[in-house]
């Protein structure tokens, strides 16, 4: 039995106002929680996902699956697609995308186009 032992998340924003380096460091800190505080809410059904999708490999998943999508005027995911999918399990990427959709952003987020990455790495239970 395989158990996920670290999902690490980071951000990349393809949208970004412009605005002087300090303020922008600033603002990209306050999109970036904005992004990570919903989907940190998701974060078991994402184990659920990777636990799901390793239960019919023989060799633990690992890797980094780069998902990017619109978040629409009500808060929700929308064109959500698998940029980069390095754990080769296409039913990881799709379980996880399903999931984004189930996540309330704030709607101040609208209209902007995010790409995150969820990196996996596996470790056999001791």
């Amino acid at each position: 039995m395989h158990l996920l032992s670290k999902i690490t998340i980071s951000i990349f924003l393809l949208a970004f106002t412009s605005c002087s380096s300090s303020k922008k460091a600033e603002s990209k800190k306050i999109v970036e929680d904005s992004i990570t505080a919903p989907l940190e809410t998701k974060s078991d059904k994402i184990s659920d996902c990777y636990r799901y999708a390793s239960s019919s490999n023989k060799k633990p998943i690992e890797g980094t699956i780069v998902l990017q999508w619109v978040i629409d005027g009500l808060g929700k995911a929308k064109n959500i697609a698998s940029k980069k999918n390095t754990t080769k399990s296409d039913e990881l990427a799709d379980c996880i995308a399903k999931t984004i959709k189930e996540v309330s952003f704030p709607k101040e987020l609208a209209t902007r186009t995010i790409q995150y990455p969820f990196n996996f790495t596996a470790k056999k239970k001791d």
